[in-house]
């Protein structure tokens, strides 16, 4: 999934640079946003949220059936917003907090197929991406539809026909992901987002020895 040219943005980075990059990435409805703001203050840093920009209809609409077209225009849009979290993070100090980045992109396109996979790393791996630490979110499927649903207010019925299957799908993308790339994954099931915070919180100030 991640090719050559992106495997170099996972080099650990310097312990004496002046901007020290947490990234958060991962499974939608896995804590990932909640967990954000709670490092925000443990760790006195910046946090990038999520997305820039309202999501289009047309990018949250995109399933694993939609056309070629449309799936990699969806992927481009997320992968728009992220670069402009990059160069906003150009112009930092300091503990920053970036919750998403080009990862997730390649999370989603998997799914979409091996043509958009393509597609969607290549344009990623020509961008000159901040080195961070990356954290991996996940949950189990249950877990997801519990809190997607709360937070999307689906239905049953929404569930069954359009989210259910997709979440399954991304789930197995990131997944396949951590494994590959032996970041560092967080299954946040059966743990609460101060137990995930303080896991993340200890790992960022190990390597940064703070």
């Amino acid at each position: 999934m991640i090719n050559e040219k992106l495997r170099r943005f996972l080099v650990t980075p310097s312990q004496t640079d002046n901007k020290k990059i947490l990234y958060l990435t991962g499974l939608a409805g896995s804590g990932k946003t909640t967990i954000a703001q709670s490092l925000e203050g443990r760790l006195g840093a910046t946090l990038i949220r999520e997305f820039l920009d309202p999501i289009p209809d047309s990018v949250m609409d995109t399933r694993v059936d939609s056309n070629y077209t449309l799936k990699v225009a969806a992927q481009q849009w997320v992968l728009g917003q992220y670069r402009q979290k990059n160069e906003i993070v150009s112009d930092m100090e300091g503990n920053i907090i970036v919750d998403r980045t080009w990862i997730d992109a390649l999370v989603y396109s998997q799914i979409y197929g091996d043509d958009v996979l393509k597609s969607i790393s290549t344009e990623a791996g020509n961008y000159d991406w901040h080195l961070g630490i990356y954290v991996i979110l996940f949950a189990d499927e249950a877990i997801i539809k519990q809190r997607l649903q709360h937070k999307f207010r689906l239905t049953e019925s929404d569930w069954n026909n359009s989210w259910g299957l997709y979440i399954k799908d991304l789930r197995q993308s990131v997944i396949e992901l951590a494994t590959s790339s032996n970041l560092l994954a967080l299954d946040t099931s059966s743990l609460s987002i101060e137990e995930v915070s303080d896991i993340i919180e200890h790992k960022f100030n190990e390597h940064f020895k703070k």
